[in-house]
């Protein structure tokens, strides 16, 4: 599709972004359409409803909170929706491969998937293309050689500044030099449809942050007028000069939230709080975080995988007793410190939505580095911490606001200690003993436990490491089905 046959569609169709449209689509009620999923596969209530949500709306700010199954609700919409046949995922980089892996897995069309992998990489041929933030800069022409029928933006807080590069190339606009001159300008992903999802949408709890957001997803109503948004809701107010003259605005207040959330709620937004939907939800989620591999890595995994088939002769069962395979403990420290950058990522974009996290590593090692990044706002224990002095950490994460992290080993942090001030455990590596790795889940969720915790596993896409979560995930599960059901 040329530029020029672009415009003439977006002219055509005034419910496509950057045009005003109404922002209810139908009439049709919770009940009067089925909405498909996998053989084997059931979505929750509360994710029936968030479904449905968005397809009554054209754009649709989904803010559940973290862990409440938000990839999944995005292909549901797309099960949804027959229409949908077209679609690009723009979410942090380290979450491609989960929105590939999560896509096949719910997808009731079939849809092929694509991922674009760095700047010099190919843009896919295919149903569902997947690019990460940072490069949207590089594909500019593909991103609008056609009008998708549905944008999904996930973690859409990272947009809250319109002078981002990420937030030119997703939303538009335009970008000006310290001298006020235009040196950039380009128009938004053209997109029947888009889907935008964060836990939280405004992580300072500022109206001003939600901006880019509104306008982009209710430029006919809320978004229309910037002026008005900001003084009914962000408390602006004129900076002036000594000699009184006008400079600029302040508007970095808040002020009338009931109203904006109610307004937001009936237009485009729809969440749910943990504590809301509880009753739907295991007390354990589990969920593999596949890394994208480099070329060495490629290369270490073929080799590995190779040499695991000729040890195991088609017996997976062995995936439990790796030890006995090659020189194990030498690699599993070297894949533990591979894992410390990607950790180090994933830590830090869920500290926007978590205010507390438990990582739980198998070696000191990986332990002490991702610490050492983290050393402002974190604890440590490994078998290098007295004892003694465990428990007085651990109450330091416990009631310290200014302590978000807590860094263990499972030999030193996985048994004896509760730190249930934390609902996310990141496994970065991890025993292959189901039973160690279950202790050192309950730090976070103890006897009593009232909320869902959520652990996530880091491993390397298509590595042996994958198959093993991947087996050790089942065990767990099926254990707390059969022991719920006592």
């Amino acid at each position: 599709m040329t530029p020029d046959e672009i415009q003439e569609f977006l002219r055509e169709h005034p419910g496509i972004v950057s045009a005003q449209f109404s922002n209810k689509v139908g009439e049709t009620s919770n009940e009067d359409f089925n909405i498909p999923a996998p053989e084997g596969e059931s979505y929750f209530p509360f994710q029936l409803d968030g479904i449905r949500y968005a397809v009554k709306h054209v754009n649709t700010l989904n803010a559940d909170q973290p862990g409440s199954g938000k990839t999944i609700q995005s292909v549901g919409l797309s099960n949804a929706l027959p229409e949908i046949r077209k679609i690009l995922i723009i979410p942090p980089a380290f979450l491609k491969s989960l929105w590939r892996r999560e896509w096949i897995k719910w997808c009731v069309k079939r849809l092929s998937v694509g991922i674009v992998s760095g700047k010099d990489g190919v843009f896919p041929n295919t149903d569902v293309v997947i690019i990460n933030y940072d490069i949207l800069k590089y594909y500019r022409t593909e991103l609008r050689s056609c009008v998708w029928d549905l944008l999904i933006v996930d973690e859409v807080h990272k947009l809250k500044s319109k002078k981002a590069d990420r937030t030119l190339e997703a939303f538009g606009g335009i970008k000006r030099n310290s001298e006020k001159k235009i040196i950039d300008r380009t128009t938004p992903i053209p997109a029947k449809r888009c889907l935008c999802l964060s836990g939280t949408p405004s992580p300072n709890g500022k109206p001003k942050e939600l901006w880019n957001i509104i306008q982009h997803l209710d430029p006919g109503g809320l978004g229309a007028d910037w002026f008005k948004f900001a003084k009914r809701y962000c408390k602006l107010f004129e900076i002036k000069n000594a000699a009184g003259q006008r400079i600029g605005f302040k508007w970095d207040g808040v002020d009338n939230l009931e109203e904006l959330q109610q307004i937001m709620s009936e237009r485009f937004m729809i969440r749910r709080l943990k504590k809301d939907i509880l009753k739907q939800l295991p007390l354990k989620r589990r969920m593999i975080i596949p890394i994208e591999p480099g070329i060495r890595d490629l290369k270490n995994i073929q080799k590995e995988l190779q040499e695991f088939d000729s040890y195991a002769g088609g017996d997976e069962s062995v995936l439990f007793d790796m030890p006995s395979f090659g020189d194990f403990s030498k690699r599993m420290l070297e894949t533990g410190l591979r894992m410390v950058k990607p950790a180090i990522e994933v830590i830090e974009s869920d500290l926007e939505e978590n205010d507390k996290i438990f990582v739980m590593c198998y070696h000191k090692e990986v332990a002490e580095k991702i610490y050492e990044h983290f050393k402002q706002s974190s604890v440590l224990i490994t078998g290098d911490i007295a004892p003694d002095k465990r428990l007085g950490l651990i109450d330091q994460f416990q009631t310290d606001s200014k302590i978000t992290i807590v860094v263990g080993t499972l030999g030193a942090a996985g048994t004896g200690l509760t730190a249930t001030a934390a609902s996310l455990m990141i496994f970065p590596e991890r025993s292959w003993v189901p039973g160690d790795v279950e202790q050192g889940e309950d730090r976070i969720n103890r006897i009593g436990s009232t909320k869902t915790s959520l652990y996530k596993h880091l491993v390397l896409e298509g590595s042996l490491a994958e198959r093993q979560v991947q087996a050790l995930i089942k065990k767990q599960d099926n254990a707390d089905r059969m022991l719920d059901s006592v």
